[in-house]
């Protein structure tokens, strides 16, 4: 017979394992339970104490928790004997530290050291592993409270809580639900209750051992916790269960539909062992299933029952016995499932709620034990078989690869149907946001009709109260010039000395009514009017015969004549018109609409906006890249989503910021060269912020394509390089100087892509001279 690959400890089995640490590990799992919880003020040590006789010395006794100097100790699981020897080294290297160095030794260091002990043991020949599990509690200037654990292959581990020894799983898991920052009383509190729930026997003082290890006076102390103490503890806890016992007694445990739940699919579970080796893999997800049931459990609970301990260890039991189902040959199966702990039964005495519970359900619960020792004849029948030749082991290994290959074609079948739905998915989001777009151009489409639809309103209604006004003041004069003429025919006529009289006084006022300008300035506008249908008034009602009555020429008379031409020039005036309208409306629209009405009077947006046409436009061109939307390597087109940002310098002095439709000013017209779609789609349309320096920000968010040149011969894992070439159309470079806005593009909207990863992306610029075209082309 072959040679045992367990027999030696440097020598690997076939399935690269080292049977020997295994063992090691195996042995420190039936000894008594040992836990460690770190608190805000210092480190709690625990152990259980086994093989307690009345007439044992106590003096003699050995002690479950050690003091390795005066800044660490540690507590043990495992073989005694190994634990001692491991025990004086790390003394021995504590001590001569200190004796070296005048200071305590860090606890990382020390631990390190054993752990490069353990280590060695485990690469020579001729040596065993040490049976022992240590935790490490202790104290340094550099981390503070500190608390390890080390097992026999040499590796250690930092904690705020564990537990090494027998049930350490089931503590573990506790551990994890109630463990807190905490101080070291209720640390203590926490230990009583985790050897509670976890302990085989009923917990006493005498059957445990407790200390912490804190700082006093500047000095790390350990303090073991007398008798008396402990007897406090375990009453106080035996207090709150039963006050616990007694409140679940009179109210529904939450959790009973939980519990059912897992028990049938437990029920389940355990049928499906009666063919163990075709159903290792569906055994393994039931129990990922039955592990979610137990947790919801353990929420629903708040704390850790006797059932639910039974139903951990039952679901441990499962995984393992569906773990040796997948090894390949009959002794790996029977080495391991030897090695499957017994179960306990339950521990409440009673069993009545569980019994009712397995009534519901239909049947009683198959014993996992008897699962156990099914497989286990089955895998000793496998064995004999194998020795004697009556089944060939490649036809063992034929039928396990079969196995393989069906798993790999379920997982292949499950990782298509989810790429087929994330790509159904990902078609209709991408329809979805196509949707949204042209939704949102429609909405910004008809803001900016009724907008501009509103402002006309608001004119037109301006405009008709101000001609309401004039017809008035017309009518109003008209009337005037009626009572004049009246007041003419009234009174009768004058002398020829009143005539010479009305021709010397009144020539004189004809030549300076002839000069007579009306001024006015409004805002940085000068108007002036000349009126000049006043003279050939005056001439008529000086020198015509029929009209000798001056006295009806008073400067009453006067007046009107003047206030009738100053008005009819004003109506008749376009620029009145204009000024008016831009006076009358300030006291009824808002800031906003003033300023926009003042940026857009004789603003012509067809042309540059600079004041001299051999000036250049600075536009700044950046660029936000959100998301690559896809790739057609048959046509070598790349369709990307960004944010295009473009600077134009304009004069608007003292001009607060303002955001206003972008089809309403000059753009520059930039486009994409190497673009794959009509130009004639442009941009979306968006607004432009206007800032009162005159310079305009306008993002216009929209969605580009571009040729881009694809090579997918290394495909999968090829590199493309994509360009996209923006510049102007119809302007050169001495007319629309096109820059960079920063040094490179914007990607912190980007949203990575499932089937490209971007690997670099820059920006730079690039003059070109074409000879059809005067002037350079950026």
């Amino acid at each position: 017979m072959a040679r045992r690959y367990d027999s030696k400890t440097t020598i690997f089995s076939p399935e690269g394992r080292l049977y020997q640490v295994e063992y090691a590990m195996e042995a420190i799992s039936h000894a008594g339970t040992c836990l460690g919880i770190m608190a805000e003020d210092g480190v709690l040590l625990a152990a259980e104490k086994r093989n307690v006789h009345k007439l044992l010395d106590d003096s003699v006794l050995n002690e479950k928790i050690y003091r390795l100097s005066n800044n660490i100790s540690c507590t043990v699981a495992g073989i005694t004997s190994d634990a001692n020897v491991l025990i004086n080294h790390l003394r021995w290297w504590a001590a001569n530290y200190r004796l070296r160095f005048g200071e305590e030794m860090p606890v990382e260091q020390l631990v390190q050291e054993l752990c490069n002990e353990k280590q060695r043991f485990t690469q020579r020949g001729g040596k065993r592993p040490f049976g022992v599990s240590l935790l490490y509690a202790g104290w340094d200037k550099h981390y503070g409270y500190q608390l390890y654990q080390s097992d026999p292959s040499g590796n250690y581990t930092g904690w705020k809580a564990t537990c090494i020894g027998n049930n350490h799983a089931a503590a573990v898991s506790l551990l994890k639900q109630e463990y807190k920052e905490q101080s070291l009383e209720d640390a203590k509190k926490l230990a009583i209750k985790v050897l509670w729930k976890t302990l085989d026997v009923k917990l006493a003082s005498e059957k445990i051992e407790m200390a912490v290890l804190k700082r006093k006076d500047g000095k790390t102390v350990l303090e073991e916790l007398t008798d008396k103490e402990l007897e406090t503890l375990i009453a106080e806890h035996e207090k709150k269960e039963k006050e616990a016992e007694t409140m679940a007694e009179k109210m529904p445990t939450p959790s009973d539909q939980t519990e059912l739940a897992f028990l049938r699919l437990l029920e389940r579970t355990k049928k499906l062992c009666d063919n163990v080796e075709t159903n290792a893999h569906k055994i393994q997800a039931a129990a990922g299933q039955l592990e979610a049931l137990l947790n919801k459990m353990h929420e629903l609970n708040k704390a850790e029952s006797n059932e639910l301990v039974q139903y951990t260890r039952e679901l441990n039991q499962l995984r393992i016995i569906s773990q040796v189902a997948m090894q390949k040959s009959a002794e790996n199966k029977l080495q391991q499932i030897e090695r499957i702990p017994k179960l306990f039964p339950l521990l409440n005495g009673g069993g009545k709620e569980t019994e009712e519970k397995e009534e519901e359900i239909g049947e009683q619960l198959q014993s996992s034990n008897e699962i156990k020792l099914k497989n286990k004849t089955i895998y000793e029948q496998e064995l004999r078989d194998e020795l004697f030749h009556r089944i060939h082991q490649d036809k063992k290994e034929i039928k396990h690869d079969e196995m393989q290959e069906q798993m790999a074609n379920e997982l292949l079948s499950l990782t298509r149907s989810l790429k087929e739905n994330m790509k159904v998915a990902g078609n209709v989001i991408k329809d979805d946001n196509q949707r949204l777009v042209r939704m949102q151009q429609q909405v910004d489409s008809n803001e900016e009709r009724l907008s501009a639809e509103s402002v006309r309103l608001a004119r037109h209604a301006y405009k008709c109260g101000f001609d309401c006004m004039l017809v008035f003041i017309v009518f109003f004069i008209f009337i005037s010039f009626i009572w004049m003429v009246l007041v003419m025919k009234i009174f009768p006529k004058v002398s020829d000395w009143r005539k010479s009289t009305c021709q010397q006084s009144l020539r004189p006022q004809y030549r300076c009514l002839t000069h007579i300008h009306m001024g006015m300035r409004t805002g940085n506008y000068n108007v002036f009017f000349e009126f000049t249908v006043v003279i050939p008034v005056i001439k008529n009602l000086c020198l015509e015969d029929n009209l000798s009555n001056i006295n009806a020429l008073s400067p009453f008379v006067l007046m009107l004549a003047v206030l009738y031409s100053v008005i009819l020039e004003l109506a008749t005036s376009p620029t009145s018109q204009v000024l008016h309208e831009r006076n009358h409306f300030k006291d009824r629209y808002t800031e906003e609409q003033k300023l926009l009405d003042y940026i857009l009077f004789n603003y012509e947006k067809a042309v540059r906006p600079v004041k001299n046409s051999s000036s250049t436009v600075v536009v700044k061109l950046g660029m936000t890249l959100t998301n690559l939307f896809d790739m057609d390597e048959r046509n070598q087109v790349l369709t990307i989503n960004v944010w295009l940002d473009q600077w134009n310098p304009a004069d608007f002095n003292n001009i607060k910021s303002i955001r206003i439709p972008c089809d309403l000013i000059w753009l520059p017209d930039i486009v994409l060269y190497n673009s794959a779609d009509d130009y004639t789609t442009g941009y979306m349309k968006s607004r432009a912020m206007l800032d009162f320096d005159g310079t305009v920000f306008w993002p216009p968010p929209t969605q580009l394509r571009s040729t881009c040149k694809v090579d997918v011969t290394l495909f999968p894992f090829d590199y493309q390089k994509c360009s996209l070439k923006f510049g102007s159309w119809t302007y050169h470079g001495f007319q629309l100087d096109i820059t960079n806005r920063s040094n490179n593009i914007d990607l912190s909207m980007f949203v990575q892509s499932g089937e490209f990863d971007l690997v670099k992306v820059y920006q730079k610029r690039k003059v070109t001279r074409y000879t059809c075209c005067p002037g350079k082309c950026i």
